[in-house]
C-alpha cells in the first residue's frame, strides 16, 4: 500500500461573465421586487421585505457552504482522513480505517439501496461521471459518505477492502 495520497477535489469555477451576469441578473431581481412590493399596504411590504432579506441571508450561507467549499482527501497507510475547507478554514470531517469500510460503488448504482443513519457529502458534486458512494459501520449503525476520489486513490482503496 502506498504511504501517503492526497486529492483536494473543488467545484470548478464559473467564467467571469457568467457570475457577473448572475450578480447581474439578481440585483435586479431584487430592485424590481422592492418596487411591486412597495405598492402593497404597509404591514404586508413590510413583511415581505423580511422574507426577502431572510431568503438572501440563507442564499449566501448556502453559497457560502455548499460552492465556495473544497474537500481533501489523505490517504496515509490504511487510514484515510476527509478535510472540509471554506476559506482558510479547514475541517477535519470523517477518520476512518480502510478495513472499516464495506464497499465503495458508483454513485448510479448506489441510490436504490437500503437507508443508512447519516450520509456524509464529502464532494462538491454528488452525481455524474466519477463520484462514488462508499459505506461503513459503526456502533453497528451504517454510515455513507459520498467523495469524488482520483483514480489513483479509488483504486488504492479497492485494492486493501
Amino acid at each position: 500500500m502506498s504511504s501517503l495520497i492526497r486529492h483536494t477535489n473543488c467545484q470548478p469555477q464559473r467564467p467571469l461573465w457568467k457570475s457577473a451576469l448572475y450578480l447581474f441578473g439578481l440585483i435586479i431581481g431584487f430592485q424590481l421586487s422592492l418596487v411591486l412590493i412597495s405598492r402593497l399596504p404597509r404591514l404586508i411590504a413590510g413583511t415581505m421585505n423580511s422574507a426577502i432579506v431572510l431568503a438572501i441571508i440563507f442564499g449566501i450561507i448556502y453559497l457560502i457552504k455548499k460552492k465556495a467549499a473544497r474537500y481533501t482527501y489523505l490517504l496515509i497507510a490504511d487510514e484515510i482522513i476527509f478535510y472540509k475547507h471554506v476559506g482558510k478554514k479547514e475541517t477535519k470531517v470523517l477518520k476512518l480505517k480502510i478495513n472499516e469500510i464495506e464497499w465503495i460503488r458508483p454513485a448510479d448504482k448506489a441510490k436504490k439501496l437500503t437507508k443508512c443513519t447519516k450520509t456524509y457529502i464529502l464532494s462538491c458534486r454528488t452525481k455524474g461521471n466519477g463520484v462514488y458512494i462508499g459505506q461503513f459501520k459503526q456502533n453497528n449503525e451504517s454510515f455513507r459518505f459520498i467523495i469524488q476520489p482520483s483514480e489513483a486513490l479509488y483504486n488504492e482503496i479497492q485494492a486493501n477492502l
